[in-house]
């Protein structure tokens, strides 16, 4: 059957959907409830600055913040993400990208998620926003406890771009017509492989690299 809509428009979630980084509102959340140790904690603080300053590769740091998870119930850090992380993230959704979806909702388009969070994380936003589907991260879970170990690679950095090009082969959408919005110098990747990429509140190479490139910024 084919599908009703004529182009994908996908979106990143941290820093682009949203204003902030969804994990560090489930770090701070989950220090509070002593779900995580201090050790984990002042690691987290440590990896963003790393991050931050573009200090280490940007997939290992990734990789390497997941590990707090390690032995933690699924069922405790889904709940923490629903009732305290969401209901923040819900409240600072970036009113340009609600325009954003709109005009792309009102012209036919297949709306998804493309982002390196966690379900927990993309689908009650997706859901918030009327998406169509979400591409993430996924993270194994062994007799109902996290292993620290993602399912598959993470939904980051080049692996952006190779799950935007299966997206699009296996749902019949072209690469030329598809649009991407990202905000960090990770996201060039898929932005270079789509017709339309969007650099929204772009970090500072992301930004130099849009206006190189004549990339549309929001």
């Amino acid at each position: 059957m084919a599908s009703p809509h004529t182009y994908l428009a996908a979106f990143d979630l941290d820093k682009t959907v949203l204003s902030v980084n969804s994990s560090k509102l489930v770090v701070q959340e989950s220090r509070k409830m002593n779900l995580m140790s201090r050790k984990d904690y002042r690691q987290a603080i440590y990896y963003s600055l790393i991050y931050k300053f573009d200090l280490k590769d940007a997939n290992e740091i990734v990789v390497a913040m997941m590990q707090w998870l390690r032995g933690l119930k699924e069922s405790e850090v889904s709940l923490l993400a629903e009732k305290h992380a969401v209901p923040v993230m819900l409240s600072l959704i970036r009113p340009e990208i609600i325009s954003e979806i709109d005009f792309h909702r009102k012209n036919n388009a297949r709306i998804i998620m493309l982002s390196s969070a966690l379900p927990y994380l993309c689908n009650p936003v997706a859901r918030h926003l009327g998406m169509d589907d979400i591409v993430c991260s996924r993270i194994e879970v062994r007799d109902g406890l996290f292993t620290g170990r993602s399912t598959g690679k993470l939904v980051f950095g080049p692996e952006k771009a190779v799950r935007m090009r299966q997206y699009c082969s296996e749902n019949n959408f072209s690469l030329d017509t598809a649009w991407y919005y990202g905000d960090a110098y990770t996201d060039r990747f898929v932005m270079q492989a789509v017709g339309n990429p969007v650099a929204v509140k772009p970090e500072i190479k992301l930004g130099w690299l849009a206006k190189r490139k004549g990339w549309r910024r929001i």
